[in-house]
């Protein structure tokens, strides 16, 4: 989970930069600075945990803390993230119509055509909620397993490993088989310089 906050988060750095210029820049750094210390601290803690689960005796209950505060910053930290990529598209979608819809004002133009950029960043949004939204679902299971213990009911019943950890990730990572980012960052920056431009 560490390193989803942080593709995500250069992601919306490139739209960003693609429609605000170098002004976003110093922002979007910050944020970005912020999440990749949100993901070590929530690493180190979850590590760190492991560590003391493994070793037992008096520092299990210690570890089993660990592991779960930081599954659950993590959580906020991501949920954190999708505010911001939400709060991002809704100023995307007033102050740059143009860019946010297609060129044609449909909503919703996907063709599976690898070769040609698609314009539609209404699109981008809706596959990085459905990703996120996985991510969510993940996590959640993760940190509910470790407060349930390593052999809890959770943990020893296979059938809620496939649903709420294997099944959302896979869901994830087949969106993005059908909606590429840089196909749509791409287009959207050529459409905005276009309309800069006429």
């Amino acid at each position: 989970m560490a390193n989803d906050t942080l593709e995500q988060s250069g992601t919306l750095a490139l739209i960003g930069l693609a429609f605000y210029g170098s002004s976003a820049l110093v922002l979007w750094s910050r944020i970005i600075w912020i999440f990749v210390m949100s993901d070590l601290v929530t690493f180190c803690s979850q590590t760190a945990g492991t560590v003391f689960v493994i070793i037992g005796g008096s520092w299990l209950k210690l570890g089993t803390a660990l592991e779960i505060a930081g599954l659950a910053l993590a959580i906020v930290s991501y949920l954190w993230f999708m505010w911001i990529g939400y709060e991002f598209f809704w100023k995307l979608r007033t102050s740059f119509p143009h860019v946010y819809y297609a060129a044609d004002g449909r909503r919703w133009t996907w063709k599976p055509q690898p070769n040609r950029p698609l314009q539609d960043v209404a699109l981008l949004k809706l596959a990085l909620l459905i990703s996120s939204i996985g991510i969510v679902i993940r996590s959640i299971f993760r940190l509910v397993e470790q407060a349930d213990g390593f052999f809890g009911f959770i943990a020893s019943h296979e059938v809620f490993f496939w649903l709420f950890d294997a099944i959302p990730l896979w869901i994830c990572t087949t969106v993005y088989c059908f909606v590429w980012p840089p196909r749509i960052i791409e287009a959207c920056a050529e459409r905005d310089v276009e309309q800069n431009l006429w």
